[in-house]
């Protein structure tokens, strides 16, 4: 397996965007954002069935 980090960013918008480039068939905006507030961390595969794991670093307002 090859573990790295693709992406950064610290406004999901932009981070969304990022990706995009990277991974043109991944979800919405929006729907990162609320799975997002849902949990720390969730995952997405692609056609290649590659997974990446995105996950939400800092967000004060979520209690786990």
């Amino acid at each position: 397996m090859n573990y790295k980090i693709v992406v950064v960013e610290t406004n999901l918008k932009a981070f969304v965007e990022k990706l995009r480039i990277i991974e043109p068939q991944i979800k919405s905006y929006d729907v990162y954002y609320r799975e997002l507030k849902k949990s720390n961390c969730i995952m997405f595969e692609n056609n290649k069935k590659e997974v990446y794991h995105l996950q939400g670093i800092l967000n004060n307002e979520r209690e786990e």
